[in-house]
This record gives structure tokens, sequence and C-alpha cells, in this order.
């Protein structure tokens, strides 16, 4: 949440589209460890005739969360969206400055009264 705070400053849509990809993610990456602990204890307590069959699947579902979450929301949620309000900030400080600068030039060239 500390990169909200930080962000919003910049651009407030843009930070909250960043900590929902970043959720999502974690989202991802919480159903694919789900589904090894289900893989886990299957191997452990299921009958003989559907182990196969059902872990397979579960291990299916755990490959396409890992795709889909690391895969996926990191390139959005960081290579996209924080890139992009990165370059924002940097835009926007550099606009400020600018100004900033003008005024100290018009100052220090300005004529004693």
């Amino acid at each position: 949440m500390a990169p909200y705070s930080i962000h919003k400053r910049v651009h407030e849509a843009g930070a909250v589209a960043y900590v929902t990809a970043r959720l999502m993610e974690c989202t991802f990456i919480a159903i694919g460890i789900v589904c090894m602990l289900g893989i886990s204890t299957l191997r452990q307590d299921a009958l003989s005739g559907t182990t196969a069959a059902l872990g397979q699947g579960i291990f299916d579902v755990y490959q396409w969360t890992f795709r889909i979450g690391p895969g996926f929301f990191v390139g959005v949620g960081n290579g996209l969206i924080l890139g992009w309000l990165m370059y924002t900030a940097d835009r926007e400080r550099h606009r400020r400055g600018d100004r900033e600068l003008d005024n100290r030039v018009a100052r220090k060239t300005a004529m004693p009264r």
C-alpha cells in the first residue's frame, strides 16, 4: 500500500490500477499455493483410483495460476503501470523544476529598485 500513497500524488487512477494489479498477482500466487497444498493432501489421503486424474487437474490449475499471476500481472503491474507512473512523475518534476529555475533566473536578473 505504500506505493499508492506515493503515486497518488502523480495520478490517482494510475496508483489504484497499480495496487489492483499487484493484488491480482498476489491472488493468483495464493491460488497456486493452495493447489500445491491440495496436491500434497491428495497424495496422502485420496483413494487410489482418483489420485492421478485429480492430481493432474490440480497441477494444471497450479501451472496456469503461475503463468497468469507472476507471468502476466507482473508485466502489466510493474512493467506498464509502474513505468508509466514513474515516467509521469519525472516529467512533472522536470516541469516544476523548470518553472522554479525560471523564477530564480528572473529574480537574479530583475533590476533593483
